[in-house]
């Protein structure tokens, strides 16, 4: 398939697939293979497979899931439907750009946690400490928060210091790779409370929150909630992955599910485009825009008018 519209607005893919194929596994001739179908352009099956392997599509609760990973895809379910969106948190959570990163590879560090103040840490294979993978990214800056190493803010305690160590792993990490893990977070967030608002639902009136995906299986929930929780105001939350059954993040009584095992019940799903507008755009922003970014609506998110109105000049300028 021709991949080329996948690269600019409005992201139309030529197939969304769902479907069996006609071409066979070499030493599988009698195996028959089935694409499941993708949601969007950038809400793929892993995610429909996530969705349904989780079960909420057999629920009515407030439900949001989460795929974490480069390419952070997330649905919530509500009695409404279901709504998905994808959002671009870049390869930072499988340990691309991050200075002793690695994928999840043996001799990484894969867990860190705090024990009598000392910062600990397990690594895949249980040998000496040679990279770290996404997992132990979030779980070392979650660590190092807590035993004052690294401020509220991601700045490190001490002034001028360049990096700060993993306990006595031999590795560090920078000012740049707690940069990298900010940017990645805060994209995942931007996602969800997009996702929410569009949806009109507040963090307090979730039910469940999932983390799946070959990535978010393995994090931490503790340490993720350490460097990013999603509620203002603290409170007890539990995660699960999809594996498991969803874990309820407060008590709410809600009348049993009368969809046989085995069986999905029709769910109304939409994709929420989060995409900004392109920014080559010819048309110029109204005497109305304000100089802040606005949201005309909840869904797609407007390019300031500053910076439009400094593009067109540049375009103006190009052009004489």
């Amino acid at each position: 398939l021709e991949p080329r519209s996948l690269a600019y607005a409005p992201f139309t893919p030529l197939s969304l697939f769902g479907d069996w194929q006609e071409f066979h596994l070499d030493g599988m001739p009698k195996a028959e293979i089935y694409l499941p179908r993708s949601i969007s352009a950038y809400v793929g099956a892993d995610i429909t497979c996530s969705l349904l392997a989780s079960g909420i599509c057999r629920k009515t609760d407030n439900v949001l899931l989460v795929d974490i990973g480069t390419n952070g895809e997330m649905g919530l379910r509500t009695a409404d439907g279901l709504e998905c969106c994808s959002t671009a948190a870049g390869p930072a959570f499988e340990g691309a750009g991050i200075s002793c990163g690695s994928s999840a590879c043996e001799g990484a560090i894969n867990t860190v946690a705090v024990a009598d103040g000392h910062v600990v840490y397990t690594t895949i294979g249980d040998g000496p400490a040679q990279s770290i993978c996404g997992s132990g990214l979030i779980d070392a800056v979650a660590a190092l928060l807590q035993v004052g190493e690294i401020l509220p803010k991601g700045r490190f305690r001490e002034r001028g210091a360049a990096s700060v160590p993993i306990g006595d792993s031999g590795l560090t990490l920078t000012r740049n790779d707690i940069a990298q893990l900010l940017l990645a977070k805060g994209a995942i967030r931007a996602g969800m409370d997009t996702l929410l608002q569009h949806c009109k639902v507040e963090y307090q009136d979730l039910d469940h929150i999932v983390f799946c995906g070959g990535f978010g299986s393995y994090i931490d929930p503790h340490s993720a909630e350490l460097i990013g929780p999603p509620c203002r105001q603290p409170r007890a939350s539990s995660w699960s992955s999809p594996t498991a059954s969803p874990i309820p993040l407060k008590t709410r009584s809600s009348p049993p599910s009368a969809t046989p095992p085995g069986r999905v019940p029709a769910v109304s799903c939409r994709a929420s485009s989060l995409n900004a507008k392109p920014w080559a755009s010819p048309r110029r922003p109204t005497p109305s825009s304000s100089r802040r970014t606005r949201c005309s609506s909840p869904t797609m998110l407007k390019p300031c008018a500053s910076r439009s109105r400094a593009q067109s000049k540049t375009r103006r300028m190009k052009n004489t």
